[in-house]
């Protein structure tokens, strides 16, 4: 659920983007043939716009201390858990493959609102501070099953309810339904308040086939502590 609310609140600005670009054309055009070159540009202007709204997270960062920058966000690599761990295991399987502590030092305005819109956040100062846990899913059940990944994250003592914070999309995850024979990597971020803290646990949530909601997997949880 969490992955399909987020996607459609990432259409409605869409869809509120494009009528506020008609309005406006509607006002400015003086004849059909400017209107078609109005409208050829704002389809130009909309493509890489539909590309920033899937983020991958920092999948370079590898070493701790290292810095990137890209796209308007530098980046620092805080702490690190790279050991890889199977979750649920079986012809449904999650494997745990990183969890990363990393530091935005710098963060340019739309970056800035994009993380504040997903997350229900006021105010975004830097440096801001955010955990990305990476894993694999590979459903080998001869049916689809529906799978919510990652519920709750405890950071130190301060839990984090993923539904509500998470502000990272890729590019080939389902939103809910995993359909037989898939396999994808999943992306979770969530900012945090604590950076001082090393140890996590994950609520990696239960697992259902579609139809009859039979129970696949129960809740798994991963206690780890980061290295820094």
């Amino acid at each position: 659920m969490r992955k399909s609310l987020v996607l459609l609140f990432m259409g409605a600005i869409l869809v509120l983007g494009a009528c506020g670009s008609n309005e406006s054309q509607g006002n400015t055009s003086t004849n059909a043939n400017s209107s078609a070159n109005d409208s050829n540009e704002e389809g130009k202007q909309e493509e890489p716009k539909d590309e920033a709204a899937e983020d991958d997270g920092n999948d370079t960062l590898d070493t701790i201390g290292e810095i990137e920058e890209n796209e308007g966000v530098k980046a620092k690599l805080l702490g690190l858990w790279n050991e890889g761990q199977p979750v649920h295991e079986g012809d449904f399987s999650v494997t745990l493959n990183s969890v990363k502590l990393i530091e935005l030092q710098e963060i340019d305005e739309e970056f800035k609102q994009g993380i504040m819109m997903m997350t229900s956040t006021d105010e975004l100062e830097t440096p801001a501070q955010y955990l990305q846990v990476e894993y694999t899913v590979q459903n080998n059940t001869d049916t689809a099953v529906w799978w919510n990944d990652i519920d709750q994250i405890l950071f130190g003592k301060k839990q984090i309810d993923v539904m509500m914070n998470d502000f990272i999309m890729t590019n080939d995850e389902p939103t809910d339904t995993i359909l037989s024979g898939t396999e994808y990597n999943g992306t979770v971020g969530v900012l945090v308040s604590n950076p001082d803290a090393d140890n996590v646990k994950l609520s990696f949530s239960d697992v259902y086939t579609e139809e009859g909601m039979d129970t696949v997997a129960k809740t798994k949880e991963v206690d780890l502590t980061l290295n820094k």
